[in-house]
């Protein structure tokens, strides 16, 4: 695990049950970096977000833990069978979530919340993947919400951005996730939750 050397080529990209589209990429400097975003995958755990990079005293940390983990825990218990829905943010601890819409019609969509001076943004509660090219997002209702009630009416073509900050350390480490050429195929409220919805899209194929 504490394999130090470093990477000729500073980027990976992971497949798994769930990604389809949205395969995860990063920068990772060094070997641990790498295996630490591979493990993450492949447990579903998350002990410092080192996989683009990071700090000695981090690495140090996180590698501990992973030895920890890899030590004490049975082979069978270690990489869980994929659940029905998989979520797409599964780092524990405290983290910042949201997501950023653009139709081919409306284009940028509205939003309540500005990031780095970059407006258009919304609180995401939850993202899921219910199949190979089916998408389910959680999210506060907002000003984008309208904009989302017209592309579903209209079959407008959307693109997304998940940003995801991960608290470690007393900082945040974020990564963006992108989705390309998807379609809203429903928009519900959640019972119990008058300002959270529930919006179905799944992935369109590309035009010819």
């Amino acid at each position: 695990m504490d394999d130090r050397r470093k990477l000729p080529i500073r980027w990976i990209t992971l497949k798994g049950p769930g990604f389809g589209q949205t395969n995860p990429q990063y920068g990772p400097e060094e070997v641990v970096d790498a295996l630490a975003a591979i493990l993450s995958q492949a447990t579903r755990r998350h002990f410092g977000f080192i996989s683009n990079g990071a700090t000695e005293a981090e690495r140090t940390k996180t590698i501990r833990q992973w030895q920890k983990l890899l030590r004490t825990t049975p082979a069978r218990k270690l990489c869980l069978p994929p659940p029905k829905e998989i979520v797409i943010f599964p780092y524990r601890g405290p983290k910042q979530v949201h997501v950023r819409f653009s139709g081919s019609n409306q284009g940028d969509f509205n939003g309540n919340v500005v990031l780095k001076n970059q407006g258009g943004w919304s609180r995401l509660i939850k993202a899921t993947a219910v199949s190979a090219d089916g998408r389910k997002i959680v999210k506060e209702v907002d000003s984008s919400s309208p904009q989302l009630q017209q592309a579903l009416a209209t079959g407008e073509i959307l693109e997304i951005v998940i940003r995801i900050r991960v608290r470690s350390d007393g900082r945040f480490y974020g990564r963006d996730i992108g989705w390309h050429r998807l379609k809203v195929t429903e928009i519900k409220r959640i019972a119990g939750h008058r300002k959270l919805e529930e919006v179905s899209l799944v992935f369109m194929p590309m035009a010819l």
